[in-house]
């Protein structure tokens, strides 16, 4: 019963977070939509898992897979977001650490 209130609440807040980001053009906003659909299907998932699970016990697995398989969606969605922003040049120590004009550039090595 959880599971399908946290579940309604999220997809509810998915579809705004996707109009918000339409209107403004935010793909930011878009990326935590994304985010918010997949504790969405998550929800469903969970939903499914129990309720096949009061009609046969030998799927007690079937939540862990659903959680397996989003994982995996996410994994590769943000893998791709990496790769479609590697003009930021994230993986160099500059763009976490940027060396400020007025101090010193301190080295933790």
């Amino acid at each position: 019963c959880v599971s399908g209130i946290l579940g309604g609440l999220l997809f509810i807040v998915s579809i705004l977070k996707f109009y918000i980001s339409h209107q403004l053009k935010s793909l930011s906003l878009q990326e935590s939509g994304i985010t918010n659909i997949s504790g969405f299907f998550l929800s469903l998932g969970v939903l499914i898992a129990n309720g096949a699970f009061l009609g046969n016990n030998d799927v007690w697995y079937l939540d862990a897979t659903f959680a397996i398989i989003i994982s995996f969606v996410l994994a590769g969605f943000g893998l791709h977001t990496l790769v479609k922003k590697r003009k930021h040049f994230w993986w160099k120590s500059p763009f976490w650490c940027p060396k400020s004009e007025d101090e010193e550039f301190v080295s933790f090595y």
